[in-house]
């Protein structure tokens, strides 16, 4: 209540002023006292009773402000890290997902199909009759090599899909590592098709100036090789696609930086360990020899190139994206190490089809150290990103 005196304020419940000390400064009859609005800036409780119980402040739950009509409201403060980057699909990442699966399936279905067929009349039984991957002299177990690069392909697009067609940074790595791992093993096939019909043709046409007989040869290519030349075009397609889609960053924090260079190191030495030479041949073997021929030089050095650039760009990435990447890149060199070391089948080629003047299988020791350092961080920086929590959306 307000003096009409002075207008100083009058406590509750007396009627005396205490300012001018006016008696009964009440206002005069028919005059609305003047209320002042004192805004309360402290958490009022209430003091108990016969029906409320005692509450201290810190008991109450935390109070958002609400904002007025033509307020925005202000978000919550979050832990410093960056919002969950929540997207849906552009047309190249549904585009993206959608190929790689085609990819895969084609991948995996041409690996078991007709990859040559050589034919003559000429007595070179050794040569003739149909030719699969395994039987390219590539080693009995580059046929599931392609199965791998397919499986993951799928494990990609399918991790793409349960995301609910949000961002999945690990899914787009492993699709385009997949994608370029499988470029230079179908380009070693198609060398190695070509190398074994140049290899009867010679015989062939040997026998046939010896008068051996024989005046006809043909070498037609199946239906198996079409298919994985197709895929592996396409799967170099997906893989700049899923780099364009995954590279981007998703707000998650870094990877552990020293576990990720050592691993980009051990990647170098997992494929140098194949260029080096034994038994008395040369480094430069590795780019040009009499037993080779040029096509299949250079898909070997495609395939120990690749694994090397891509393996320590994934790794130096420190992300999940990259993760995802060097898992692809890898998976196939490390089948080729594990079932040469192992001796697993008839004949599995060790990575890159052995070293020069390798005579024994096994892949060089420095590959061994490499290639199991890779794999051992590999995994333990993949179940760290298992155990991490993701960021707070904003």
């Amino acid at each position: 209540m307000i003096c009409h005196h002075c207008g100083n304020e009058i406590p509750l419940g007396q009627r005396t002023c205490g300012s001018c000390g006016t008696v009964d400064a009440t206002p005069p009859s028919g005059e609305a006292a003047a209320f002042t609005i004192v805004e309360q800036t402290e958490f009022a409780s209430p003091t108990g009773g016969a029906w409320v119980d005692p509450v201290s402040p810190d008991q109450v739950p935390d109070q958002q402000p609400i904002p007025l009509p033509n307020q925005t409201p202000v978000p919550a403060a979050t832990s410093g890290r960056s919002p969950v980057r929540s997207r849906r699909p552009t047309a190249a990442g549904l585009i993206t997902v959608l190929a790689a699966a085609i990819v895969g399936v084609a991948t995996i279905a041409g690996s078991s199909m007709l990859v040559s067929t050589i034919t003559s009349d000429a007595p070179i039984p050794e040569y003739l009759g149909d030719y699969f991957l395994n039987d390219l002299g590539a080693g009995t177990n580059f046929q599931f090599a392609f199965v791998i690069a397919a499986l993951l392909l799928l494990i990609g697009a399918v991790l793409v899909h349960r995301e609910s067609g949000q961002s999945h940074p690990f899914a787009f790595g492993l699709i385009a590592g997949s994608g370029l791992a499988l470029a230079p093993f179908v380009a070693f096939m198609w060398a190695s098709a070509d190398a074994v019909a140049d290899r009867a043709l010679i015989q062939a046409e040997s026998i046939s100036r010896a008068g051996g007989g024989g005046q006809v040869f043909e070498s037609k290519l199946g239906v198996g090789f079409i298919v994985l030349v197709a895929a592996g075009v396409l799967g170099v397609v997906v893989a700049v696609l899923a780099i364009a889609q995954g590279s981007r960053d998703d707000g998650r924090e870094p990877l552990n930086t020293a576990l990720c260079v050592v691993g980009a190191f051990a990647c170098v030495a997992a494929t140098g360990g194949q260029l080096i030479p034994e038994r008395g041949a040369r480094l430069v073997d590795n780019f040009s020899n009499d037993f080779n021929s040029m096509p299949h030089v250079s898909a070997r050095v495609a395939m120990i190139a690749m694994t090397m650039v891509v393996g320590v760009i994934g790794f130096l990435l420190s992300n999940r994206f990259g993760l995802g990447l060097v898992i692809g890149s890898v998976s196939l060199y490390v089948w080729q190490w594990a079932t040469s070391l192992l001796d697993a089948g008839d004949y599995p080629a060790p990575p890159a089809l052995g070293n020069p003047g390798n005579i024994s299988g096994n892949p060089h020791i420095v590959t061994t150290v490499g290639v199991a350092a890779a794999v051992l961080i590999g995994a333990a920086l993949a179940f760290s990103v298992t155990r991490s929590r993701p960021p707070v959306s904003g």
